[in-house]
C-alpha cells in the first residue's frame, strides 16, 4: 500500500462514507492495488490503464447499483462483477508475466473477491 494514506475512512467527510460495504470494500481495494497497478503501467501502459479503469467502473457501478433497485440495480451490480473480475484477470496476467509478486497484489484481489461474492447475491 502507498505511503500517503490520506483516504482512510475516518478521515472522510460524511458525505464520502458509503454505508454500502461492497463499495467501501473496493474502494480499499483500490488503496490496496494502486501502486501494483502503476507499476503494470511502467511495463504495459495499456494493460495498467485497462485495470484501473476496471477497477474504477467496479466502485461506479457500485455506486449507481446501490442508488437503484429491481433489475437496474441486478444490471449494475452484474457491471461491477464483471469489472472486478476484469481486473483479477489483469492481476493473473501481471503475475504471470513476471512484473508483480503475489504478496503485492494479495490483499486487494481477496478484497475484490470478496466484494464479487457479496455483490454475487443481490445481482440474482
Amino acid at each position: 500500500m502507498d505511503s500517503n494514506e490520506s483516504t482512510r475512512h475516518d478521515a472522510l467527510p460524511s458525505t464520502l462514507r458509503f454505508r454500502f460495504q461492497a463499495l467501501e470494500l473496493a474502494l480499499d481495494a483500490v488503496v490496496h492495488l494502486r501502486s501494483a497497478i502503476r507499476k503494470v503501467r511502467a511495463r504495459d501502459r495499456e494493460l495498467g490503464d485497462q485495470m484501473r479503469n476496471a477497477l474504477t467502473h467496479t466502485c461506479t457501478a457500485l455506486g449507481e447499483g446501490d442508488g437503484r433497485r429491481g433489475g437496474n440495480q441486478r444490471l449494475a451490480f452484474r457491471r461491477a462483477i464483471g469489472e472486478a473480475r476484469e481486473v483479477l484477470v489483469a492481476l493473473r496476467i501481471a503475475l504471470a508475466w513476471g512484473w508483480l509478486s503475489v504478496d503485492e497484489v494479495r490483499e486487494g484481489a481477496a478484497l475484490l473477491d470478496r466484494v464479487i461474492a457479496m455483490v454475487h447475491r443481490q445481482s440474482r
